[in-house]
C-alpha cells in the first residue's frame, strides 16, 4: 500500500465512521476521533462526494462491517502507520 492508497483508506474509514457511528460511546465514534487526528476534512467535505478510490474503500468497509473482516482492520492500521510518517 502506498501513501496515496493509505490516504484513500483513511478518508473512507472517516466517512464510514461519520455515517454509521452510534453516538459518543460507540466504537465507531472512537474510531472517528482517532482518524480525526490524521484526516481533517475541510468545511466543504462531504461523504456524498467521495473520489473513486475513496468510494471503493468505503464499499469495502461497509461489507466488512457486516462480516467483521479482520484483514481490513489490519489494512487500516497499516494505512494509519503510513500516513503518520508520509510527506505529501
Amino acid at each position: 500500500m502506498d501513501k496515496y492508497e493509505a490516504a484513500d483508506l483513511i478518508e473512507a474509514a472517516y466517512a464510514h465512521a461519520s455515517d454509521w457511528h452510534g453516538g459518543m460511546m460507540s466504537p465507531l465514534y472512537a474510531r472517528l476521533c482517532e482518524l480525526g487526528k490524521v484526516f481533517r476534512p475541510g468545511p466543504c467535505w462531504s461523504t456524498s462526494r467521495l473520489d473513486d478510490g475513496v468510494s471503493d474503500w468505503y464499499a469495502r468497509l461497509e461489507d466488512a462491517a457486516t462480516t467483521e473482516d479482520l484483514p481490513l482492520e489490519a489494512q487500516l492500521r497499516e494505512a494509519l502507520a503510513i500516513i503518520e510518517t508520509a510527506e505529501f
